[in-house]
């Protein structure tokens, strides 16, 4: 009988959190998504390339979760590769009017989009374009994976990374994972010296 080895890390407080409400609520869908404006003159192909390179160097957008038999929680898994820009749209033929509705449209339906937490990708992104100098990226992923504060960063590393790529500058250095932090964050709460304030809080 052949048996799966799952690679995988626990979650941490927050996304235990997350996950009891998407249990609990399943009609909710957890999601964090923001649209970012683009303008001037966009190469497309170095623009993708930042998008890799940022989805390359953070593992937390390449993160599913793969359910356990018997166990409350399920695990971290990191994916390799994803395909996380998943389409294009093009509205530039469309007037100023009718782009803000297409747009509108767009974003309220990736919002209600199914999750697969297993299979994933939870992390992805659309481009719009709106003309030869205006473009949208619509960026979404799960609450397991990312939060307000996220995605600005996410907004911030983008613009670095596309002007890295501009100048072929693909020097980067390395990150803090989100799983280091879940792993850490969990073996406070299991250390000897934390059992008198964990004692305490129950």
């Amino acid at each position: 009988m052949l048996t799966e080895t799952i690679e995988g890390f626990k979650l941490s407080l927050q996304q235990e959190h997350l996950w009891s409400l998407h249990q609990n609520y399943a009609a909710q869908n957890y999601r964090v998504q923001c649209a970012i404006l683009i303008e001037g003159n966009l190469e497309l192909d170095l623009f993708k390339t930042a998008l890799e390179n940022i989805v390359a160097r953070h593992e937390i957008f390449r993160t599913n979760f793969r359910f356990i038999p018997e166990i409350i929680f399920p695990v971290q898994t990191i994916a390799e590769q994803i395909k996380f820009l998943k389409e294009s749209y093009d509205f530039s033929d469309c007037t100023p009017q009718q782009q803000a509705i297409e747009v509108e449209n767009l974003f309220e339906k990736i919002k209600y989009l199914p999750v697969d937490f297993e299979q994933g990708p939870l992390f992805k992104s659309y481009l719009i374009t709106l003309s030869a100098q205006s473009y949208i990226l619509i960026v979404s992923t799960s609450a397991m994976l990312a939060d307000a504060k996220t995605l600005q960063n996410l907004v911030r590393e983008l613009s670095d990374s596309y002007s890295a790529c501009l100048q072929q500058n693909n020097n980067s250095s390395e990150t803090l994972q989100y799983i280091d932090f879940a792993e850490w964050q969990n073996e406070i709460l299991t250390a000897a010296e934390t059992e008198i304030g964990r004692d305490y809080w129950h």
